[in-house]
């Protein structure tokens, strides 16, 4: 289908911009809150973890880097305001949702956290978020569950 495709586009990085086309707006909610979603993430992280563990990870040596908003923490609660990437976006809107802090785990990409750090990786986060969110996001994160990262960098 050409809301299949779409998402393909959007997820190979194919199109720097773009705005999920009114007709995929079923198709995105019904991914994006529904189970092939979580079972895709799941297969990511399994997949991650594998690779993980062709290294073997050295305290302080050996890093893992994540992103925080649709990678650890799920933005699908800020999207669906904003008819799942339809709706017009932008940073002020994005930030005043990310300064309340409920944005919740995506729980397989947790679960691969934990068992990064559990043997021996080192965490590093980056965050599009600004400075200022910076208090709002660690507390988001240690709400989610996500604790022992090096360190966190924000824009």
């Amino acid at each position: 289908s050409y809301c299949r495709s779409f998402q393909f586009s959007v997820a190979s990085g194919n199109l720097l911009s773009w705005r999920v086309p009114a007709e995929c707006v079923p198709y995105v909610r019904s991914y994006t809150t529904g189970p092939q979603y979580q079972a895709d993430v799941q297969a990511a992280t399994s997949l991650a973890l594998q690779q993980a563990q062709t290294f073997c990870a050295r305290p302080g040596i050996d890093a893992w880097l994540f992103d925080v908003d649709g990678t650890l923490l799920s933005t699908t609660p800020y999207f669906a305001t904003k008819q799942f990437g339809a709706g017009s976006y932008n940073d002020t809107d994005f930030n005043l949702w990310a300064a309340r802090g409920v944005a919740p785990a995506i729980v397989p990409v947790r679960t691969f956290y934990r068992t990064l750090l559990r043997t021996n990786w080192t965490v590093f986060l980056v965050s599009t978020r600004p400075e200022s969110l910076r208090r709002a996001t660690v507390r988001n994160l240690l709400r989610a569950g996500y604790r022992g990262w090096k360190r966190l960098f924000m824009r």
